[in-house]
């Protein structure tokens, strides 16, 4: 990073907790800068450092008991780049939803962000084309048959949902109780999920992550689509110890079972998750 036009955002900060820290932090890249190096001013309510003759100042509110904080570089044609600072001794800081939410609503995660809260981590999630066709595939496959139940329910691609106070999981597909228009502006929670399906390039990251959110949930059925190996496991029956009872492979030529609110709402079959087989 380039440390000469440096500015800190902190939105919500819960100033007692934070000042020292975030000040202490700011006087150390400061004092460790080369000589001459210009960096911009920074206003933490009312307390400000300074690095250079040259300034910015960045107002860092400060309005609830929560924090979440925001470091970016600010563009400059000032003098050239100083080399980046470390610090030893640094602990990843775990962002709420409830912060990740309002970046939302600010603008700063957007739609094109491709990002998900797990625990904590914003993770950047990486789509192949494969991916996101069978992500549109199976949206198309279960949309006639979810009209299907008795009671309301509709489809979902990619969507946040709210789960505990870190985490805003993103499931590929989800059957979700009530009309699209309940669950504004509030995400819904993974309790109104009747299916997800998550679609796995590595055959290592969702199966594991995942799972127990959504056995937590009490979600009735969780397909895990491993688009590499052209097959699904179904995971169904949830426990008591964030799992599932029972855990099926279904291969081409094999059928899946929509179960909606307890009614069977018909089959999708496994191959049409899948573009046609190649052979070589």
């Amino acid at each position: 990073m380039d440390w000469r036009h440096l500015a800190i955002e902190i939105d919500s900060l819960d100033c007692d907790r934070v000042h020292e820290s975030i000040l202490g932090q700011i006087h150390r890249k400061v004092k460790d800068l080369p000589e001459g190096t210009m960096v911009g001013q920074v206003t933490v309510d009312g307390k400000s450092v300074s690095g250079g003759a040259e300034a910015c100042r960045t107002r860092l509110p400060c309005e609830d008991p929560t924090m979440s904080t925001i470091v970016r570089e600010e563009p400059t044609t000032q003098a050239p780049a100083a080399p980046p600072v470390r610090v030893a001794g640094r602990a990843v800081y775990r962002l709420t939803a409830a912060q990740v939410l309002r970046m939302i609503d600010a603008g700063i995660v957007t739609s094109h962000t491709n990002a998900e809260l797990i625990d904590g981590v914003l993770y950047e999630m990486t789509k192949g084309e494969l991916h996101n066709a069978i992500v549109n595939v199976a949206g198309d496959l279960l949309r006639p048959l979810v009209a299907l139940a008795p009671e309301r329910h509709h489809v979902r691609l990619e969507s946040s949902n709210t789960a505990d106070p870190y985490s805003l999981p993103e499931p590929d597909v989800s059957v979700v109780a009530g009309g699209v228009f309940d669950y504004v502006p509030t995400p819904p929670p993974l309790m109104k999920l009747g299916l997800v399906v998550e679609v796995d390039n590595s055959r290592s990251s969702d199966d594991t992550d995942k799972l127990a959110k959504y056995a937590r949930a009490a979600i009735p059925t969780y397909w895990m689509i491993d688009a590499p190996g052209r097959v699904v496991v179904v995971y169904t029956q949830p426990n008591a110890n964030d799992g599932y009872d029972r855990r099926e492979i279904r291969r081409p030529g094999d059928t899946l079972d929509v179960v909606i609110g307890g009614h069977a709402c018909g089959t999708v079959r496994v191959a049409d998750l899948f573009p046609p087989a190649t052979t070589d």
